[in-house]
């Protein structure tokens, strides 16, 4: 398995293309700093996509808060509630439940864990024969983002704005 670096967050290893890790219908793409669901880019945010790839790359084991720090926040200061907002928004990119998660978990006061099985899929100019084969199945868990994105959006997410979550739906 390839270890992280900072390095490795921006898609460089010794000159070569770093493999794709893939669960479900989700690809993390390192080398083109694209995070895919059933072929279709994404946009995400540097932090959420290295974190994303830091857990998916240590997914057989608890990442502490102050392992994150040390990898992909590269020794950042950091506060839980901006720790809090990446991780939530990574469970978003991968379409996980916010409610009852089942992709990351947080284990409370220790850290977080990555639970879908990844596979490190070569990138085809990184490899002399191109991966022949497609990515697991997305579990039953898994949701689409695309899934996600359609969803009804209801005030039950937007804690202390029902007021003004019920104003801009109203004006729309």
């Amino acid at each position: 398995m390839v270890e992280w670096s900072p390095t490795l967050a921006k898609g460089q290893l010794q000159g070569d293309l770093l493999p794709t890790l893939c669960f479900g219908a989700i690809e993390l793409d390192r080398s083109r700093f694209q995070l895919r669901c059933n072929g279709e880019a994404y946009p995400i945010q540097r932090r959420v996509f290295d974190t994303l790839c830091y857990l998916a790359l240590h997914r057989d084991r608890l990442v502490t808060k102050d392992e994150l720090v040390a990898g992909p926040w590269e020794g950042a200061a950091v506060s839980d509630g901006a720790l809090s907002r990446v991780i939530r928004e990574a469970r978003l990119a991968v379409g996980d439940d916010l409610t009852v998660p089942k992709m990351i978990i947080t284990i409370r006061g220790k850290g977080f864990r990555f639970l879908p099985e990844v596979v490190a899929v070569p990138s085809p100019e990184n490899s002399s024969q191109a991966a022949t084969t497609e990515p697991e199945p997305a579990a039953p868990y898994a949701r689409t983002i695309a899934e996600f994105k359609s969803r009804p959006i209801n005030g039950n997410i937007f804690a202390g704005r029902r007021v003004e979550f019920a104003e801009l739906n109203s004006a729309y």
